[in-house]
């Protein structure tokens, strides 16, 4: 099993395999037994799995060890690949301590041999996973302690000059160890480097204080010596050796000669006569060494030694050399609780990123749920409905509902297109321009439409549904403040079958009105006329009351001959028509060649539906083929006008010329229509639709354009 240590404990480690997963598992279990030798010490150890070994010419450099796990594939091949291998993982590692992790019965000469491999652990033993931990730690160990040699190159500097203890004056010392400066050259060197080492574990900044006290006291074999670091302008005492009574230690200015050292930044050496520093006396004076920008530390030595030129220069860079690697590993525990805390801080950051994700995921489903049953709704519902955004100014079709696609045969190709320029047949401008406008304006609003189906021609409300709104810019000079859509709905509500009721019943309701008229003003004096001298022919017997008698049944024939007739066409195919709507319908089955239609006219008439949407056919269609045909500009689109007169409606060709005022013609002038029975133009199927109709015709042709008038058509009020 592995037991902690209080060696150095290395943080990263890179283990080295030839493929990914070796490399994962080796570094999971490593990790495993490091964190068992790591346990009881504030390091907690890394391993990165490296699955290519080419990567470690890159993250070497960044590891305290590598260790390269050599494994064998039979054969002599695979001997000289993997010698290859471990010779560019040698050259890639360069002073980073390298551990081979090799099998049993297989080791490369490279592993056997190479001088630059600094361990080397078989792998198939017992408890090998142990062994690699404990080579890890000795070598990073060793490592650090060439480290330190390299930071205290005065220290090597000593190695010569040792003294005798004869030499050194230091016979008043109470017996024990000798000290560094009393040892050999060789013994002290290492006994400094052990000290360092000791210095270098040290985490917490009281502790490194007095792990520095008791190395000048154990190492150096100064008795009286404390380390005061600056605090507001003085020079505090923090940590002293146990032979200076702590009573005996104040604070002194940074500005007196004790704060020199610190001030300078240089070791300086003061005589204790006439300072009462430990009772004074003319025997002793003072090192003072600065700790980097924290402090000094103050070591009282004996007069005698510190005049001997060579032992006191020993001794000063001694101490020098101890307190500089002192304030390196301070600044080493600083830079490491920043980068703990940044770490710590960044860990917060990432959590709270992560809950702040978190939050956003769950609102995103809940989005995605909600868009999920907003949709479905829109599949199932059961009127057609479109989906459309706004996008610079035009409403175009996002979607479509399977309702639609039923009703209208369209397909979902044609999401993209323009919704108004889809919806209303090409010509009518303004219904193109009053539906756009009602899809941009951010209200909810109801239109009348009338459109082909897959069942033939139907009509339609359309309500406009705003479903994301902002707030309108200001267009041209007017402001139009308010709401415009960004997003919305067009549903479509067929209302064939209730206007047809409407328009039955409103047929029915105007013929009740004809019967009860024709009853009261017509058939009910007749009667009263016959009642009247029935009584007289009984009474005087004339031959003259009853003459009067027989016209009056007569007369009353005639006026229930008119009322049956009234009361016939119920079964008739007449019904209360929109002379603007009828019109609009024709457009849509006519070749219109890029003509434009304007109606100006709500007349409503009584009339077949179907053959009045035959004679408008005709007739939209004459008007076209004659205009444009006769056009001087030969490009400009012809305008047809339907609008209405004081007995009738008319239908205006408005033929385009290049010095005609804009605007479509207006209802035709007198006179325009004599002379003319429009046999050119073959309109013998309008007429006879007219004359059915009991409606006159005129039709005239001049260089303003083609006109046709219906007159004798009586106007029907459903108010």
């Amino acid at each position: 099993m592995a037991y902690s240590s209080t060696r150095p404990q290395p943080r990263t480690i890179l283990y080295a395999a030839h493929s990914e997963a070796m490399a994962r598992d080796g570094a999971a279990a490593l990790k495993r037994v490091l964190s068992e030798v790591a346990r009881g010490t504030d390091v907690e150890p890394t391993v990165h799995p490296v699955g290519s070994v080419e990567d470690l010419d890159e993250l070497s450099s960044q590891a305290d060890c590598v260790v390269f796990s050599e494994s064998s594939a039979g054969g002599d091949t695979a001997d000289t690949a993997a010698h290859a291998d471990l010779l560019e993982v040698v050259n890639w590692c360069e002073s980073t301590p390298l551990v081979v992790y090799t099998d049993e019965s297989y080791a490369s000469a490279t592993a056997r041999s190479a001088d630059e491999i600094d361990g080397y652990v078989r792998r198939n033993t017992a408890d090998s996973l142990v062994h690699l931990a404990d080579e890890i730690v000795k070598e990073y160990h060793a490592d650090v302690l060439e480290a330190s040699t390299d930071e205290s190159n005065s220290l090597e500097e000593l190695s010569g000059g040792s003294r005798s203890g004869s030499e050194r004056g230091r016979q008043s010392r109470p017996s024990g160890p000798p000290s560094a400066s009393e040892q050999p050259a060789t013994s002290r060197t290492t006994t400094l480097l052990q000290a360092a080492a000791r210095i270098a574990d040290c985490r917490d900044r009281d502790i490194l204080f007095e792990q520095l006290i008791d190395e000048v006291v154990d190492v150096l074999g100064f008795e009286h010596c404390w380390l005061a670091t600056v605090n507001f302008g003085d020079l505090v005492p923090r940590t002293s050796s146990p032979a200076v009574p702590v009573e005996a230690l104040g604070e002194t200015p940074v500005r007196s000669p004790f704060g020199e050292a610190f001030r300078s930044g240089e070791p300086t050496h003061i005589d204790l006569a006439g300072h009462d520093v430990l009772g004074g006396g003319t025997d002793r004076s003072l090192y003072s060494i600065p700790v980097g920008d924290v402090g000094v530390l103050q070591v009282v030595v004996d007069a005698d030694a510190a005049t001997e030129d060579s032992s006191a220069e020993s001794d000063l860079e001694m101490l020098e050399s101890l307190c500089g690697y002192t304030a390196t590993i301070l600044e080493r525990n600083w830079t490491e609780l920043g980068l703990i805390n940044d770490r710590d801080r960044i860990k917060r950051q990432r959590d709270r990123l992560s809950a702040k994700q978190n939050l956003f995921a769950d609102a995103c489903k809940r989005l995605e749920n909600e868009r999920d049953r907003l949709q479905t709704v829109f599949d199932r519902f059961p009127d057609p409905t479109v989906r459309y955004e706004v996008e610079d100014g035009t409403a175009r079709i996002r979607g479509v509902n399977d309702s639609f696609t039923e009703a209208f045969g369209d397909e979902e190709s044609v999401v993209g297109e323009g919704l108004a320029e889809y919806t209303v047949p090409d010509g009518l401008a303004e219904r193109t321009a009053a539906l756009d406008e009602a899809l941009r304006s951010g209200k909810q609003q109801l239109l009348v439409h009338r459109r082909e189906t897959v069942e033939g021609t139907r009509d339609f409300v359309l309500t406009v549904v705003p479903l994301q709104t902002t707030d309108a810019e200001a267009e041209d000079e007017d402001e139009n403040d308010g709401e415009r859509t960004k997003a919305g709905l067009l549903v479509y509500d067929d209302v064939t079958e209730r206007k047809r009721r409407e328009l039955e019943h409103a047929a029915a309701t105007k013929r009740l009105d004809a019967v009860t008229e024709l009853a009261d003003d017509e058939l009910e004096p007749q009667l009263t006329v016959a009642r009247s001298y029935l009584e007289l022919a009984e009474k005087t017997g004339k031959e003259e009351h009853f003459r009067t008698m027989e016209e009056a049944h007569e007369e009353a024939k005639v006026a229930l001959d008119e009322l049956l007739d009234t009361v016939g066409k119920a079964g008739d195919e007449l019904e209360p028509v929109a002379v603007s709507d009828v019109a609009r319908h024709a457009w849509t089955t006519v070749d219109t060649d890029g003509a434009r239609l304007v109606t100006e006219s709500d007349l409503i008439l009584e009339g077949d539906r179907k053959r009045l949407r035959e004679l408008f056919e005709s007739v939209l269609e004459t008007a076209i083929d004659v205009d444009s045909a006769e056009s001087e500009t030969g490009t400009d689109p012809v305008t047809i006008t339907v609008g209405a007169t004081d007995d009738g409606f008319y239908v205006v060709g408005d033929r385009p010329t290049t010095d005609s005022p804009d605007g479509p013609q207006g209802a035709p002038t007198p006179g325009r229509l004599n002379g003319t029975d429009g046999s050119g133009l073959q309109l013998d199927r309008v007429e006879e639709i007219a004359t059915d109709h009991g409606w006159d015709i005129g039709v005239a042709e001049d260089d303003d354009g083609t006109a046709f008038a219906f007159r004798g058509v009586d106007a029907v009020d459903l108010s």
